[in-house]
């Protein structure tokens, strides 16, 4: 794969990590309910938002539920 197709789906998925790090403030939620919902622990939750870990398709769809945005 191309390096700037690299760079451009390490943005996208930064994009998403401060998106729900916002909305998560917006909706006065935190990464402990956004855990809770996906049944994961905090920590896991903490990881994948600051891009360390990635996120499953599923989570995705269920965190995109969470924030009520289906």
């Amino acid at each position: 794969m191309p390096r700037t197709n690299v760079n451009r789906i390490g943005r996208v998925i930064d994009d998403f990590n401060d998106h729900v790090r916002g909305e998560l403030r917006r909706q006065r939620k935190d990464q402990g309910d956004l855990a809770t919902y996906l049944g994961l622990q905090r920590s896991t939750v903490n990881r994948k938002i600051c891009g360390h870990e990635g996120w499953t398709y599923k989570e995705y769809l269920t965190i995109k539920e969470f924030l009520g945005e289906e």
